[in-house]
């Protein structure tokens, strides 16, 4: 093969990989999600993993979740109130929350969840350190 015809050839497969198409396989309203690598551990706050942390984001809930315009919005907490003095937030949990077995959601299962994010977590330390109980 002659150098300009390949050159010519490789030039014209390399604009048709530019044009936009639709993915293989995908159907409508369906997103499929392939990770960069395999998932080893499932415990995002064990290890700096992107692939578990983005896996923990896709599984499990936190009691306030962030909008695209970064707004703060109640996800297992129904609300919160904070006293006079504004030392003190009271999350009131939602109505129903269970886990996979169908035991419901208590306070008590939230509050060491917390505290076990906060000791490993960098913004987790530098909010506990403002925590009194």
């Amino acid at each position: 093969m002659k150098r300009r015809m390949f050159l010519g050839t490789t030039a014209a497969a390399a604009a048709a990989g530019a044009l936009p198409r639709v993915a293989i396989g995908q159907q409508p309203n369906v997103l499929r999600f392939i990770p960069h690598a395999n998932l080893t551990l499932l415990d995002p706050i064990f290890t700096t993993a992107l692939v578990s942390i983005n896996h923990g984001w896709a599984i499990y809930d936190c009691l306030f979740g962030v909008t695209a315009k970064f707004e703060l919005r109640p996800q297992m907490a129904d609300g919160y109130t904070l006293s006079d003095d504004g030392r003190t937030y009271l999350i009131k949990l939602r109505d129903g929350l269970k886990f996979h077995n169908g035991e419901p959601v208590r306070a008590q299962d939230a509050a060491p969840s917390v505290a076990r994010w906060a000791a490993r977590e960098s913004l987790g330390q530098t909010l506990w350190k403002f925590v009194d109980t």
